[in-house]
């Protein structure tokens, strides 16, 4: 059986998200607060409201100066105006990219994508109290399967689309999985969007082939399933690693300051990002590294250990040590020409 994604999420009849609990609920955690749950830390969604407080207040108070090195302020390029902190942060572009990591990547890999949920170990499986719902809404299994993918971002109906230069059809993930797809095809033979795509319609097909109407009647070829798996959370974090390769390169080549504090905030927020996989080929320790070798503090891999960083001081020799850590994990990316 072919699951056929494009045509399920376009009927609109196949509400793949649909939560009952979430309905006219005022109690229920947003995904915002679910991150001081994850992996038991209690932290990181205090740390990420810190960030947003620290873009609020210092814009306001810095709006009508020109940021300079230990000046707050406005930096320009061409048409574009960025705010950046006294030490050159880009509060928006890191608090973006840190949430990719800590709200979707983590949502999608560590979550959805675990054995408790669309894996084996989800005892509730297929177990629906009654054939219409199970006929609209599918499987518990189904259902987490699905809700990864759209953590993910693609729109179904054309991800990844036939001109694989311009358009990713996607938003948050699926744009950054897709970017980089022709280096790593004329490098590896892997198109990230494709292989990606592929891996979710392989996965919900082996779902649906082995679906039962309760946990007992199940009969899913696990080890296909997991494969499928193991591909999307490789593939997907093959692309924020090109991502923060091709940051650190743009900021290496970048002629002016405005560009190189963007493009490095960027890239400090993608490194940061990719710890939230505990299953990564890039592990949280590695991580931490590749921060610390752009000035991240050695004792605090939170996300405030940023603070201590200053941008307008780091060296290209900095960031070719940040890259030489990413392709360590990812051996050759360095090479690649993202």
């Amino acid at each position: 059986i072919k699951w056929d994604i494009r045509a399920a999420l376009a009927n609109e009849n196949q509400n793949m998200f649909k939560s009952d609990e979430a309905q006219g609920s005022e109690n229920i955690r947003t995904k915002i607060d679910e991150l001081n749950f994850d992996n038991g830390n209690t932290s990181v969604a205090d740390n990420i409201a810190s960030l947003a407080d620290s873009l609020v207040q210092s814009s306001q108070a810095n709006y009508s100066n020109i940021a300079a090195n230990g000046t707050a302020g406005m930096i320009t390029t061409g048409d574009k105006k960025r705010h950046v902190s006294a030490n050159g942060l880009e509060y928006a572009e890191i608090l973006e990219k840190s949430l990719y990591g800590a709200l979707l990547y983590d949502q999608m890999v560590d979550d959805y994508l675990s054995d408790s949920q669309s894996g084996i170990d989800n005892k509730e499986g297929n177990n629906v109290l009654s054939a219409e719902d199970y006929e609209l809404y599918g499987t518990e299994r189904q259902h987490k399967f699905d809700e990864a993918f759209g953590y993910f971002g693609a729109e179904a109906a054309t991800y990844p689309n036939q001109a694989n230069s311009s358009n990713g059809d996607g938003i948050f993930l699926a744009n950054y999985t897709f970017d980089f797809s022709d280096e790593t095809e004329a490098m590896y033979g892997v198109n990230l969007a494709k292989a990606t795509m592929n891996a979710f319609i392989v996965g919900r097909s082996v779902l649906k082939a082995g679906q039962g109407n309760d946990y007992a009647q199940e009969n899913i070829n696990e080890e296909l399933f997991n494969a499928a798996r193991a591909d999307i959370k490789l593939y997907v974090e093959a692309g924020m690693a090109a991502s923060v390769i091709h940051y650190l390169n743009e900021a290496i080549t970048d002629a002016s300051e405005a560009e190189k504090l963007h493009h490095l905030s960027e890239a400090l927020g993608f490194i940061y990002a990719m710890s939230f996989n505990s299953d990564g080929r890039l592990t949280a320790e590695e991580s931490h590294k590749a921060l610390m070798a752009l000035g991240w503090s050695a004792t605090d891999s939170s996300l405030n250990g940023i603070y201590g960083i200053n941008l307008w001081e780091v060296s290209d020799e900095q960031m070719k040590q940040a890259i030489n850590v990413i392709d360590e994990s990812f051996p050759g990316f360095k090479n690649a020409g993202f």
